[in-house]
């Protein structure tokens, strides 16, 4: 299993974290971790309402969402020697932790990706 970056408690709010997430790029936010490129490495993340969403058929969550704590991320991450405008390509690699959950949602740039069977 490659090496992971940042850890995350799905029980626990992300601002109650061993390492706190954050909810915005921005160039005052410290990198929790580098990497070079190349580099196969794991990073925990939880879904963008910070689990105030359940897998529970109650749609009420839904409605009630807090939208004052969303958008959670995990990280940032420096890339040693990547310069402002350089492309990053990123290989997605679902763990098995992820394949074998119920419901695992990720929101990738505005599409939701539902793995419920693969």
């Amino acid at each position: 299993m490659p090496k992971t970056l940042f850890s995350v408690d799905l029980t626990k709010p992300m601002d109650q974290q061993e390492m706190p997430g954050h909810n915005r790029w921005h160039p005052e936010i410290p990198a929790v971790a580098s990497v070079n490129p190349g580099d196969v490495f794991r990073i925990e993340c939880k879904d963008w309402t910070d689990g105030q969403i359940k897998n529970n058929d109650d749609p009420t969550d839904i409605k009630d969402v807090n939208l004052e704590v969303v958008h959670v991320l995990s990280g940032p991450i420096w890339v040693n020697g990547a310069q402002p405008g350089d492309i990053l390509v990123l290989r997605y690699k679902p763990s098995e932790e992820i394949l074998n959950f119920s419901l695992g949602t990720f929101f990738t740039f505005g599409i939701q990706y539902a793995l419920r069977e693969l």
